[in-house]
């Protein structure tokens, strides 16, 4: 009996993990909500900000859903906090732990705002949103002459780096009948095209991506922000997901020696639901100015060194190290052997201090390379894919 007391929850967890699989792969195939960036006037404190208070800014880049342009680039925009949370604060490698530990680990900033968009037509339209993130974003590129564009992006576009803060927010991705009711612009419909060798697209991450953690060869999932256009028309409406794979990551290592990451796009999810293998790689990421990342000629993202502030602090920590441990031993000797003194234990403190602050500078990691959710990155396809099946 009590054999089959513990098979019957096994035989239930297996029966009842089989559909939850298939709802897993349904939500993988969810379009999901769509992605506002706005560059509010000024540098508004977000810790400070509280339910009612306004903010004024533009749309960085244009909103689009399906096959249809919601909120134009450079629109302008009402913020009004609807409400705000503590939440905690992402975790950074750019000061050393002794820095870290001292922080605040959770600040105050809005979670839902109520936006109002103004529209070129003289029209207005609300939305509801969500705070995702807000950083100093930064673009880096992978300069070389084989990456040139021979697509052309939709009017307007732009993705050019800016030293004020963005806030990063999410929108409930519109309805088909409220995308038809609401006089949303119309995109042309996708062609039966194919896409060309050096054609730009435009991706957001859907999880986090971290040298420290992930390994060469593991997969992971991407969808289309901005419908791709060529000569002939549209080629690919906004939302399609990309499956992309880590060609390299390289985890911090001691000797302050920072990670790696390289990642390609290879499998295109089409909308009669078929998969197309495409070969892309990074030519662009917009990230965190104060990440420190840095990206090579192949589209490889690196972590940048330690600077001259935190290699300061890194050597304070070092002599206090010493110091501490100087001074224990000689404490520690004194108390356990009644002929030692300051002199005859001071040779042999400070070696014993030495090795302790060289273990200590010795082991400091480099910095890693981090690409939060919703990292925005422009891939390039290496050659030709056949899109035959992207229009019904």
């Amino acid at each position: 009996m009590k054999t089959a007391f513990f098979i019957s929850p096994a035989i239930l967890a297996m029966s009842v993990g089989i559909p939850l699989a298939g709802a897993a792969q349904d939500a993988a195939s969810d379009q999901g909500p769509l992605i506002v960036e706005v560059q509010p006037n000024g540098t508004p404190k977000l810790s400070r900000l509280k339910p009612g208070d306004k903010l004024q800014g533009q749309v960085k880049n244009g909103v689009y859903s399906g096959e249809r342009a919601l909120i134009p680039p450079g629109s302008p925009i009402d913020l009004t906090v609807s409400s705000t949370e503590r939440r905690r604060r992402a975790p950074s490698d750019r000061w050393p732990w002794v820095v870290r530990l001292f922080a605040p680990r959770r600040t105050r900033c809005p979670s839902a705002l109520a936006a109002t968009v103004h529209l070129r037509d003289g029209s207005n339209r609300p939305f509801s949103l969500t705070l995702v993130s807000a950083t100093q974003q930064v673009e880096l590129t992978a300069k070389t002459e084989s990456r040139k564009s021979t697509a052309s992006r939709l009017p307007g576009s732009t993705h050019k780096p800016s030293a004020n803060p963005t806030l990063v927010l999410e929108l409930r991705r519109p309805t088909d009948e409220e995308a038809m009711s609401g006089d949303f612009a119309p995109i042309p419909a996708p062609t039966r095209d194919g896409v060309t060798a050096g054609t730009v697209a435009h991706v957001r991450l859907l999880r986090d991506l971290r040298a420290s953690k992930s390994r060469t060869g593991d997969t992971f999932m991407s969808r289309l922000a901005e419908p791709v256009s060529l000569s002939s028309g549209v080629v690919l409406p906004e939302g399609l997901l990309i499956r992309g794979k880590v060609v390299r990551s390289v985890a911090p290592r001691r000797l302050c020696r920072s990670g790696s990451l390289a990642l390609s796009f290879t499998e295109l999810m089409l909308p009669s639901g078929r998969k197309s293998m495409i070969s892309a790689s990074t030519s662009s990421v917009v990230v965190d100015r104060t990440s420190g990342l840095r990206m090579n000629s192949e589209g490889e993202l690196k972590g940048a060194r330690p600077g001259k502030a935190s290699l300061l602090v890194d050597l304070g920590v070092s002599g206090g190290i010493s110091k501490v441990t100087d001074d224990s031993f000689q404490l520690i000797a004194e108390a356990l052997i009644s002929t030692a003194t300051d002199a005859s234990t001071a040779g042999s403190a400070r070696i014993v201090a030495a090795v302790f602050s060289g273990v200590y500078m010795l082991t400091r990691h480099g910095r890693d390379v981090t690409l939060p959710r919703y990292t925005n990155i422009e891939i390039t396809f290496d050659r030709p894919a056949a899109l035959a099946s992207a229009a019904p």
